[in-house]
């Protein structure tokens, strides 16, 4: 994945993020509606810093790349 208004690419294989958007409590969007994210741009664990991974700070890291409906639109863009 390369994000649009930073450039930066996802270099190491795609884990799946599933949006939660729109989704019911405990709920997640199916795989057809999947972002691929590399572990250090997924991941709570990742070794970035905070805001650099959706699950380590979700609305900082929306603010940088995108929000989890402009990135699903540029998957299925890709795609």
């Amino acid at each position: 994945m390369v994000f649009p208004d930073t450039g930066e690419r996802c270099c190491s294989p795609a884990e799946i993020h599933h949006p939660r958007d729109g989704q019911g409590m405990g709920q997640r969007a199916g795989h057809s509606q999947a972002i691929p994210l590399c572990f250090n741009h997924h991941s709570a664990q990742s070794p970035l810093p905070y805001g650099h991974a959706i699950h380590k700070g979700t609305k900082t890291f929306e603010a940088r790349y995108g929000t989890e409906a402009q990135l699903l639109a540029r998957t299925l863009e890709l795609l």
